[in-house]
Parts: C-alpha cells; sequence; structure tokens
C-alpha cells in the first residue's frame, strides 16, 4: 500500500513537472552568418532558433526600402540561405527583416560584409 502511494506521488510530481515546462515562454534567438560565396556573390544563412513552432515573415530590401525577396515560414529551429545578387546591387547595404505573426518586427540585420550577426 506504501508503495503504490509513494509511486502514485512520483507520478503525479513528474506530470506536474511535464506540465508546467509546457507552459514556458519560448525565447527565440536568431542570427545571421556569412555562410559563403556562390559565384562571387555573398550567402548568408539566417538561423531562427525557437522552442516552440512560430511563424515568421523574412523580407529582404535594398538601402531605399525596396523589396527585393519576401516569404513566410513556419516551424522551429529554421535555416535558410539567401544569395545576394552583387551583380544587380552593387555594393550597396542590405536588410534582413525579421517580422513575427502579429506582424511586429523583432530583428532587422543590416549587411555589406561577411561579417557574423546575432541577438
Amino acid at each position: 500500500m506504501t508503495k503504490k502511494i509513494l509511486v502514485f506521488g512520483l507520478l503525479i510530481i513528474i506530470s506536474l513537472r511535464t506540465f508546467a515546462n509546457d507552459e514556458l515562454p519560448a525565447m527565440p534567438s536568431f542570427e545571421l552568418y556569412a555562410a559563403g560565396k556562390i559565384d562571387q556573390c555573398p550567402v548568408y544563412q539566417l538561423k531562427l532558433n525557437s522552442l516552440r513552432i512560430a511563424a515568421y515573415q523574412i523580407i529582404i530590401k535594398d538601402e531605399f526600402g525596396d523589396v527585393l525577396y519576401e516569404e513566410y515560414l513556419s516551424g522551429n529551429d529554421i535555416v535558410r540561405n539567401y544569395m545576394i545578387n552583387i551583380r544587380e546591387l552593387g555594393n550597396r547595404p542590405v536588410s534582413i527583416e525579421v517580422i513575427n505573426a502579429a506582424g511586429i518586427t523583432i530583428k532587422t540585420f543590416t549587411t555589406t560584409t561577411g561579417e557574423k550577426f546575432s541577438n
């Protein structure tokens, strides 16, 4: 009888911890790396690290704010590579915006070189 109560109590503690962990807010992090070059054009790797599945909008703009590329992503631990065509853009700066599902810009990277960016 005592063993049954002890096992039952242990199961309750484990299940409460599991439910409590499900309630933790996801703290996403965003990183942009220079991944290399393809045909002399820089390739940037964007990492969207999140504990939970989330939806994002990625917008790549030139220095004048013109949208060069836009896509919608959903998931967790997303990794995408973007090649910037410098034959058309030259050495002008490019910004990569990460926007959440609510439409709020949560991270903006601006780059013209092959350096690492993170939040």
